[in-house]
């Protein structure tokens, strides 16, 4: 700055001089960077790891500092103080700091920092200067109380994981209860909020929801999840399913995770259920013996689903009688019913019993093969110690209770004799009696007409001789019929 001080003194001999005055013009800058640091390599930001910062200190003014010293509101300063710094001077070696990583830092995403450097200029007055960050991150959010922070942008992993553990009530039978586990942990970097896991299985009620917040390596087991077994598990043999575990992060985002058998899977929980198909056979037969050619023995066939699963493509058969059918489907406890004829052969006649043989074979839902079977074995009703027919040719009919009918021994033996028929003539050949059936008591000739001439029969007939024929059969040692005969005279007196 030049001034023309001789203007004042003698304007009329004024020779130009120059002055030169200088300004005292003290100050000072700081800049501040910070570098986040992994203390325990894990690759994850976690509570306890760093930021470190570096200053670099510099005379702005045209005076020398002394003294000068660094403070931070947020991290821990090291070094110092610098005892001389000279115009233009510049220290980055002298100040460091560091500011151990807390949750909350973690939740924000952001450490914000401010440092402020002190000196005194040559009179002793202070000089000061607040820190500015020399690699500023354009995309962070600035603190609203402190615009000029330094900031440290962190790493946010936010992460969940939901197990789902079973345990079921009673044998797992219809009806019987599934009591659902859901632990979900926090396995991420920052702490989570509003946790509530839903399950999309229909017929599972959940309780517990939602777990207001979760601490970063916390877990939580207080939601449940109760299910009640159904007929269409058991036929699966096994419940699976999977649910889902839906959070927010300290910015509200969704985080999520899907359910499995540890932390680290997805795997679908599995209960397993026990089958135990069965299927009975039960079969009966409306006789206990057989004797005759061509008699019909009926059987009864029951097929009954005894297990505890549905079974389909049941097979009945029955060789003896031809059965041959197939029930599509068969419910538990359900039973189907089968009526079946059979006739005796002569070959059965000459064997001693006739067995017969059904089975069921079906399919369980998980086409594991069940089956079962019963017997039904029918004798044949041997004739032993059969009596002789004898016929008694002479009878008196006169009410005394003492041989007042006919009578023909034997013949009533209907298992040695299943068939017979009489016929009674007079001398003159003329029909006075017959009947089939012949048993001596109910089917008997008394002495009066029973035959298809006209001949009173309210009248008893007369003494006299009359002729009979006697036709039957006889069962032969296997079983087959033999036609015999026998005919000679009567003698009726009264």
């Amino acid at each position: 700055m030049v001034y023309k001080i001789c203007e004042k003194l003698n304007p009329n001999n004024c020779d130009d001089a120059t002055v030169k005055v200088s300004v005292y013009i003290p100050s000072i800058s700081i800049t501040k960077d910070g570098t986040y640091v992994d203390t325990n390599n894990d690759g994850k930001t976690n509570i306890g790891d760093v930021v470190s910062y570096k200053f670099v200190i510099k005379n702005t003014g045209n005076v020398t500092l002394t003294n000068v010293t660094v403070t931070d509101n947020n991290a821990v300063v090291t070094g110092g103080p610098i005892a001389t710094l000279a115009p233009g001077a510049t220290d980055a070696t002298t100040f460091t700091a560091s500011h151990a990583i807390t949750q909350e830092d973690i939740n924000k995403g952001i450490v914000y920092n401010l440092a402020t450097a002190t000196a005194k200029d040559p009179k002793d007055k202070p000089v000061t200067a607040t820190s500015t960050d020399p690699t500023p991150c354009t995309t962070c959010p600035k603190d609203p109380v402190c615009t000029d922070c330094t900031i440290t942008e962190l790493t946010q992993t936010p992460k969940i994981a939901l197990v789902k553990t079973a345990s079921v009530s009673g044998t797992g039978a219809k009806g019987d209860v599934i009591t659902y586990t859901f632990a979900v942990t926090n396995t991420g970097n920052t702490t989570l909020t509003n946790i509530v896991v839903t399950d999309p299985m229909v017929g599972l009620t959940i309780t517990g929801n939602p777990i207001a917040t979760l601490a970063v390596g916390a877990s939580s087991s207080v939601i449940k999840g109760t299910y009640t077994i159904t007929q269409t598990d058991i036929d699966a043999g096994k419940v699976v399913n999977t649910a889902l575990a839906t959070a927010k992060d300290p910015k509200g985002n969704n985080v999520t995770d899907i359910s499995g058998t540890h932390v680290d899977n997805d795997t679908p929980t599995t209960t397993p259920l026990t089958q135990n198909p069965g299927i009975s056979v039960v079969k009966t037969a409306n006789k206990t013996n057989y004797d005759t050619l061509g008699e019909i023995i009926t059987y009864t066939i029951v097929v009954t689903n005894t297990g505890n699963v549905n079974l389909h493509q049941v097979v009945v058969s029955d060789p003896l009688t031809g059965l041959n059918s197939t029930i599509e489907n068969l419910t538990i406890g359900e039973s189907k019913e089968f009526s079946e004829n059979y006739t005796v052969t002569q070959t059965d006649l000459g064997n001693e019993t006739i067995t017969n043989v059904a089975t069921a074979n079906g399919l369980s839902p998980n086409n594991v093969p069940v089956s079962n079977s019963d017997t039904v074995v029918i004798d044949r009703a041997f004739v032993l110690g059969c009596g002789t027919i004898v016929v008694h040719n002479a009878f008196t009919p006169n009410g005394d209770g003492t041989n007042d009918n006919f009578v023909i021994d034997n013949i009533d033996d209907t298992l040695c004799y299943p068939e017979n028929s009489v016929e009674i003539y007079n001398r003159w050949g003329i029909l006075v009696y017959e009947t089939k059936g012949y048993d001596n008591n109910n089917k008997a000739f008394k002495g009066y007409s029973e035959g298809r001439v006209t001949v009173d029969k309210s009248a008893g007939l007369p003494t006299g001789t009359y002729f009979y024929i006697l036709n039957y059969t006889a069962v032969g040692l296997q079983g087959e019929m033999i036609p015999k005969k026998q005919q000679g005279y009567l003698y009726l007196t009264r």
